[in-house]
């Protein structure tokens, strides 16, 4: 598997770029924004692909997928910190 990755620390929070991998014949990228309220995620705007990505491989079974999602939206807090 290669696996790259290219991620910024703006004012608002994290802007990332790329991150990418390759498995298999296939591939995966993401992109996206997380923008943070001091050290934890406010909101979440982020793009996911893949297209033959092979997520495992063993004797037991073989997982490759296809992918398109979008993940956007408020962050909730559900384990009583901030």
């Amino acid at each position: 598997m290669v696996f790259k990755s290219d991620v910024e620390f703006t004012q608002f929070g994290l802007r990332v770029k790329e991150i990418s991998a390759k498995s298999g014949r296939g591939n995966f990228n993401a992109n996206g924004t997380i923008q943070l309220e001091g050290i934890f995620p406010k909101t979440v705007d982020l793009n996911a692909r893949a297209n033959q990505f092979r997520l495992a491989n063993t004797d037991d079974y073989n997982i490759v997928i296809d992918l398109n999602g979008k993940l956007s939206g408020l962050a909730q807090n559900t384990n009583g910190y901030r």
